[in-house]
Order: structure tokens, then sequence, then C-alpha cells
């Protein structure tokens, strides 16, 4: 099964406290705060992100990259609050051996 054939949409999936929806672009400033944050990005794998304008160009590629089905970026928010708390997403699709990797973020105050 291709990415193609099990989802024709970014699914919205709930656990009993959050939400993982579609990341928007209007959720930059949101993202901004998480991916700007020193003690967040401690253990992320990257430096913290120096601009607003910086994060913008990180959603559009992500978007990018789902309009061609190479990953699924959920934004993370709690339920009650549609404010992006951090991010979840599938990358790496390893369709031969029916693996992909997940990795997540979350602001370090939740």
């Amino acid at each position: 099964m291709t990415i193609e054939t099990a989802f024709t949409t970014c699914p919205t999936l709930y656990t009993t406290r959050f939400i993982l929806r579609q990341v928007r672009p209007t959720d930059a400033e949101a993202l901004f705060e998480v991916f700007s944050d020193v003690e967040t990005m401690q253990f992320y794998g990257s430096e913290p992100h120096p601009s607003l304008a910086y994060t913008r160009q990180l959603i559009d590629y992500l978007r990018t990259c789902y309009d061609m089905r190479e990953n699924f970026t959920w934004a993370v928010t709690r339920i009650g609050d549609d404010t992006a708390i951090g991010m979840c997403s599938f990358h790496q699709f390893a369709y031969q051996f029916k693996r992909v990797e997940t990795g997540y973020i979350l602001h370090r105050a939740y």
C-alpha cells in the first residue's frame, strides 16, 4: 500500500489530551515559540529557529512534502485550544519494509 492509497487527506487524530491536525501557515507564530526555545530544541537535533520567517519556511516545506506524500506532519494542539504547541510527523517511508519513522517535538511547558 502506498501513502496515496492509505491517506487521500491528512487525517486528524485525537487522544485524550491532544488533537493532531495538519500544520497550517497560521501556526507559524505559535510554532516559532516552540522552535525558537533553546531548552525545547536541546534534544531535537537542530538549532533553535532564528526568526519567524525561518519557521514559516519550515511550514511551507512541510506542506510541500505532504503534497508530494513524502511525510505527514501534524500540529499538536490541546483539546479545546487550537494553538499549536508542537508537531508530530511520519517520515522516511520504507514501503518495501512496511515501515515509517515518527518524531515529535512539544514545547517544554507541556
